[in-house]
């Protein structure tokens, strides 16, 4: 057993320990960073909603594509938007054991015509820079939706708000195709959320499902009411 004698010691180890305890441990997620895909290299940058272990993502694929989506689990399910096609699809990654590789489905229109989209990762948990991405607050105020008012506010490309007396909402907006993916709250249930705005974002045209359920038909539309 070693005994300290001196004071200074003591003192130094026990504010290490202090700083162990009362520090808390925070581990960015294990897409965050860069990786090599089928369609070349993805940068993903992370926002830590709070919600249980949902976390967003957005970022750059390649030199044309901007991507968006919810991490849940070891599983990311998401939009990503071709600039020089001008043309966006979903996707649905799911990482291996080790967190270091990806096995992606994507699609454009047809979910029963999926494709594949892998990755490796290259660079871990490094925040690299995202290139296009509009960061200016162009879509905050009071929207009126078919779930009640709803109230945005914008911090960069991350949005987040609070509809009725149902839910909150966490989502990355997009200005390139004007979109706007993420996932709300309703109670004790949360689900998947993709409003397309119009060029004047007055208006916007929205699909929602359950969890990461297919979508559906399921509708969430809103005018702003304030501009």
């Amino acid at each position: 057993m070693l005994i300290f004698r001196n004071n200074t010691v003591k003192k130094i180890i026990l504010i290490f320990v202090l700083n162990c305890v009362l520090v808390p441990f925070v581990q960015s997620s294990p897409w965050q960073g860069q990786w090599l895909s089928t369609f070349g290299k993805i940068n993903f940058i992370e926002y830590t909603t709070g919600y249980k272990e949902t976390t967003l993502l957005f970022g750059n694929y390649a030199k044309n594509g901007f991507i968006m989506g919810v991490s849940v689990a070891n599983e990311l399910h998401g939009v990503f938007y071709d600039a020089k096609l001008k043309k966006e699809g979903s996707f649905i990654f799911k990482l291996d054991e080790k967190q270091n590789s990806y096995k992606g489905d994507w699609y454009f229109d047809d979910i029963d015509k999926m494709l594949k989209w892998n990755g490796s990762k290259v660079i871990e948990n490094k925040v690299l820079p995202v290139i296009g991405i509009d960061r200016y607050r162009n879509i905050e105020g009071t929207w009126d939706t078919n779930f009640g008012q709803l109230v945005l506010s914008q911090e960069e490309v991350y949005v987040k708000g609070e509809y009725d007396t149902l839910g909150k909402i966490h989502a990355i907006f997009n200005q390139k195709n004007g979109v706007i993916f993420g996932f709300f709250t309703n109670k004790k249930r949360w689900g998947l959320l993709k409003f397309t705005l119009n060029k004047d974002k007055t208006l916007f045209k929205g699909q929602w499902t359950w969890e990461t359920n297919a979508w559906s038909n399921q509708k969430w539309d809103g005018k702003k009411l304030d501009k």
